[in-house]
């Protein structure tokens, strides 16, 4: 999808501007996974065409006590940060329209490049 596509989906106010700013950061450097914070605390995770500079996918990422009613859920992933365990789910979209209306509600925190445990361990659940 180019960056165009990508932000007619994901409506949240200012995306294109990420977009733009993003993909060409994680191309300069290699990366393949952008992770953008949204203001209710889910984000989202892009996955990068080095090629083509474009997104291949869109996933979402969220509390594994939260249920997105428009998320086929098919990952989980755990993180400890001080002695705490956290469980977040990371799903694709099944409903365009209804992520459509609820990412026109939210406002980007912040975006950045994916890498450590958490890009391997999407390397792995998306058999890259």
């Amino acid at each position: 999808m180019n960056l165009l596509e990508v932000s007619e989906i994901i409506t949240v106010p200012g995306i294109y501007d990420v977009l733009l700013y993003a993909v060409s950061e994680a191309v300069h450097l290699g990366k393949r996974y952008i992770g953008i914070l949204l203001d209710d605390g889910n984000g989202l995770i892009l996955v990068v065409n080095q090629i083509n500079e474009d997104v291949q996918e869109i996933l979402a990422i969220h509390s594994s006590d939260e249920t997105l009613s428009f998320c086929n859920d098919f990952a989980l992933y755990q993180l400890t940060k001080n002695n705490r365990e956290y469980t977040f789910k990371i799903c694709s979209f099944k409903d365009l329209s209804e992520v459509r209306e609820y990412f026109r509600q939210r406002k980007i925190v912040h975006y950045e490049l994916i890498g450590g445990n958490l890009e391997d361990f999407l390397d792995q659940a998306l058999g890259r």
